[in-house]
Parts: structure tokens; C-alpha cells; sequence
């Protein structure tokens, strides 16, 4: 074998004299894999969480010190990860381009290979030049289900249901944050957009086990709903968390936005990667991509600062401009499904502002409204940008579900 070929298997080297135990897990070891003693289980996982854009991988304890158990399957990712950076596992090992028996190259790898993160596939025609790509959303939204699933339906029939939701979702900690306390992310890539679109769907699906009607509905009308509002509702809840932000801080500008509820990055001094979504350069389409060339998101934080919502305030403007964006989108049954569970919440909004002593609660209701017809305006134009892209191609992904990327791309 030559020396340029024995590269191609730097990654997984024979350990003549393996010691007995991986030294992340303790089981036995393999070999030699990414430059340290492992398993392959451990090798297999430091592949897939390694490369991607592992920065919504949460810690389960929250101090970055859960035991590594040998099974591997019950440990904490975060920590996990940690303990193979330590013992010496490094990513520059990784050859993604790999062909140890020669087929073509022309075929682009899965998505889990760079991300770490099955339930995003990517595909490539070898015979199409157009750069046409086949994004499979099935596992995912398989993992959506589960969490609807598994959630126990707790009905509490004298309890605020916006409070309850409120205990899922809120601001707390915003109000006294630092900016040092959050990560500054500096790339948007393929894997950082499949991250964050991952985390974003999730976020709103265990969200919304917190609202006892809506648990009540069947499996297909719950998942309608959820891939037919899961974007906007992220967008409100990312611009309403970066405006309580920002609203404390005083060395940041408004071109920040919070990705999670620990990641921000600055809109204004970012590497934006669109190879992966298009053939045009980001200089001829900039203006189609939000926070490069489109930034009317940012108009919606004003409007956000002036109400300073509280947190159960929060949680039913969330559900006003989702359900109602939903309705609008759908009609019929779930037109009237979404009107009754918007009627609950807003009976609920009313007993918590008597509850606080707020009568005359009119006002807070109009700024709350603001902010969401800001967001649907900000929407609208965003679809008129969208169309332009359409009439051309510009976007080259394809969805197994597209109805979920309408207001993307």
C-alpha cells in the first residue's frame, strides 16, 4: 500500500497493544480511534455530535460534571463530548471525503456525518448540475411525535393555563443577563441551520404539551398545526428574548439576536455560508437573506421594548400570532379548532390580569397586538422576497415536508 493511501485511514489506526478499556466509557477498547483509546461507540459518537453545530447540546446537570456511564446511552452529550476532547480526540482527523474502495464522489454524504444529527438527510442527483438537494425531515418530525407522546396529559382544570405554559417558556434571567454569560456564534453554515431548525421545531412541540386543550386534539390536526406555525413562533420567541435582552444591556446594538436561550450572534459581524443552499453568491442574493441584505426582522423589537411584556404575557402572544398564523394558512376545521383554543387563552389572559389587580388592561393588550402585526407585516414581505426567489430558483433545497419552509426559502 503506498503512503498516500494508508492516510485515508488516519482516522481508525490499529493499536497493536490496546489497553482494555475505552477511555471515555471504561468498556473495551477497539483501537485507536481520532487519536485516543476508545470503543467504537464512543469513536461512532464523537464523529457524529463532534462535527456539527453541537452549541444546543445542553448539559443535563448543568456543571459540565455528569458521570460518563459505560453504556454510554444514559451520559450526558455535553460531558460526554468533554471527555473526549480530553483525552485527546481531535476532529482534524475526520476525512468526509473519504473512498477507500473508489466509487464516485459525486454523491454528497448524509447530513448526520457533519452534523451529527439524523433526522436531516442530504442528497445529490450525480446526474443534475443544478445543485439540487433532497432534505428529509421524516425522523425528525418522528422525534416531534414522541414528545407529544411521552409528555403526561396533567389537566388541571382550575389552573392558568398561560401560566402553566409559562412554566416552560419564559424570560427569566434575561432581565439580569451579561453578554458573557452567552455564546457568540460567528458562522451560519448548512450545520449550524439544521441545529438551530432542529432545535426550534422541538422547542415549540414541548411547548405546547403545556396547553391541555391542545394535547386533547388528535395526533394528525396536533402535528398539522405544529409544521405549519413552528417558524413564526420561533421567530417571536427569539426576538422577544433578544429584546428583553438588549433592553439591560448598554454596550450591545440591535443588530444581536439571541439563536437560544444561551447562543447570540451579531447580525452585523457574521460568516454566512449559502454554498450549501444556492449557486448564487451572497453578494448577488444578499438582499433575500435575513441579516445580510434583508433586516425588517429587526423592526419588531421596538415594538417589543415598549410593551416589556411579562412572561404570561409572553406566552399568549406566542400562541395568538402562531394559531392565528396557522388558521390562515389552513382554514376549515383547523380554522375553528385554532379560534376555540385562542378563546381559552384569552379567557385566562382576563383572569390573570384580575388576578393582578389589572382591570383596565386594554392598553397592554393593543402593544401586544403591535408586536404581533409587526411580525405578520415583517412576514408578508418577507414572502414577496420569497416569491422573486421562487420565480428564479434561487434556493436549490427540496423538502420532504415544504410546507414547513414556506416563509424560509
Amino acid at each position: 500500500m503506498e503512503a498516500s493511501s494508508s492516510e485515508n485511514y488516519s482516522e481508525i489506526l490499529p493499536d497493536p497493544s490496546p489497553p482494555v478499556s475505552c477511555h471515555v466509557c471504561g468498556l473495551k477498547s477497539h483501537g485507536v480511534h481520532f487519536g485516543a483509546t476508545t470503543c467504537r461507540a464512543c469513536a461512532a459518537f464523537f464523529r457524529r455530535v463532534a462535527a456539527g453545530a453541537n452549541f444546543v447540546i445542553k448539559c443535563q446537570r448543568g456543571d459540565g460534571k455528569c458521570e460518563i456511564l459505560s453504556n454510554g446511552r444514559s451520559c450526558c452529550k455535553k460531558c460526554r463530548l468533554k471527555k473526549c476532547k480530553e483525552i485527546g480526540m481531535n476532529i482534524g482527523n475526520f476525512q468526509f471525503d473519504r473512498d477507500t474502495i473508489n466509487t464516485s464522489k459525486t454523491y454528497t454524504p448524509s447530513i448526520a456525518m457533519f452534523v451529527g444529527r439524523p433526522e436531516f438527510l442530504l442528497f445529490r442527483d450525480p446526474q443534475s448540475s443544478s445543485n439540487i438537494n433532497y432534505i428529509d425531515l421524516s425522523d425528525l418530525l418522528i422525534k416531534a411525535r414522541k414528545i407529544l407522546k411521552s409528555c403526561p396529559k396533567i389537566m388541571a382544570k382550575n389552573r392558568n393555563r398561560l401560566h402553566k405554559m409559562s412554566s416552560c417558556i419564559n424570560l427569566n434571567g434575561l432581565r439580569e443577563s451579561q453578554q458573557s454569560s452567552f455564546t457568540l456564534i460567528s458562522n451560519m453554515g448548512y450545520q449550524e441551520s439544521f441545529s438551530l431548525w432542529e432545535h426550534d421545531l422541538l422547542l415549540v412541540t414541548r411547548w405546547l404539551t403545556y396547553f391541555d386543550e391542545f394535547q386533547n386534539l388528535q395526533p394528525v390536526i396536533k402535528m398539522t398545526f405544529i409544521k405549519h406555525m413552528w417558524h413564526i413562533w420561533n421567530r417571536l420567541e427569539k426576538l422577544v428574548r433578544t429584546a428583553i435582552f438588549l433592553k439591560n444591556q448598554t454596550n450591545l446594538k440591535l443588530s444581536y439576536i439571541l439563536l437560544t436561550y444561551d447562543c447570540i450572534m451579531d447580525f452585523k459581524n457574521f460568516k454566512c455560508d449559502i454554498e450549501w443552499m444556492t449557486k448564487y453568491s451572497l453578494e448577488q442574493i444578499s438582499y433575500l437573506i435575513e441579516g445580510v441584505g434583508d433586516f425588517e426582522l429587526f423592526s419588531t423589537i421596538q415594538p417589543i421594548l415598549d410593551l416589556d411584556p411579562t412572561d404570561v404575557e409572553f406566552n399568549y402572544m406566542l400562541a395568538q400570532v402562531s394559531f392565528s398564523f396557522a388558521a390562515k394558512r389552513l382554514g376549515g376545521e383547523y380554522a375553528e379548532v385554532a379560534e376555540n383554543l385562542l378563546k381559552v387563552l384569552a379567557d385566562h389572559l382576563h383572569d390573570y390580569y384580575t388576578e393582578i389587580g389589572l382591570l383596565r388592561y386594554s392598553e397592554r393588550v393593543v402593544k401586544m397586538m403591535k408586536v404581533n402585526n409587526s411580525l405578520i407585516g415583517v412576514m408578508r414581505k418577507r414572502k414577496e422576497k420569497l416569491e422573486i426567489a421562487r420565480t428564479f430558483n434561487i434556493f436549490s433545497p427540496r423538502f420532504s415536508e415544504p410546507e414547513m419552509f414556506e416563509e424560509i426559502m
